[in-house]
């Protein structure tokens, strides 16, 4: 039998995958002097072990399904933003997505704390 529960309460792993993959994207955010982070998407559950993983000089927003910004307020999050990462296979509009652009715009495909941080880890260190 299998029991679905949030990472940090897993005993296997008490979640320390989210925390390594953290800890690693705050040093080359750090590293790289880029302190913003803006993530559209993310599952509330997500949202709130990223925050409170995130201990480091780094701020962080979140835009999400139920705020649904439209052109003018997404342009503006992403101008606020030294990185944004779409989240894409967690509950977002698509026309939210497209209306997220910019160069210093990534995807992150795969669901998790972890997988979000080493996708920003990838960008910064590419």
């Amino acid at each position: 039998m299998v029991i679905d529960v949030a990472t940090r309460y897993c005993d296997s792993c008490g979640g320390e995958d989210n925390r390594t993959a953290v800890v690693e994207m705050l040093e080359a955010m750090r590293g790289s002097g880029q302190t913003k982070l803006l993530i559209v998407g993310g599952v509330p559950s997500s949202r709130r072990e990223l925050q409170e993983l995130c201990t480091e000089p780094c701020e962080l927003r979140f835009l999400t399904e139920e705020q649904n910004p439209g052109r003018k307020t997404s342009d503006k999050h992403v101008a606020w933003a030294d990185v944004v990462i779409i989240w894409a296979s967690t509950p977002i509009p698509h026309k939210m997505t497209q209306a997220i652009r910019g160069p210093h715009v990534i995807t992150c495909g795969q669901r998790g704390v972890a997988a979000l941080a080493r996708e920003v880890m990838r960008y910064l260190n590419a």
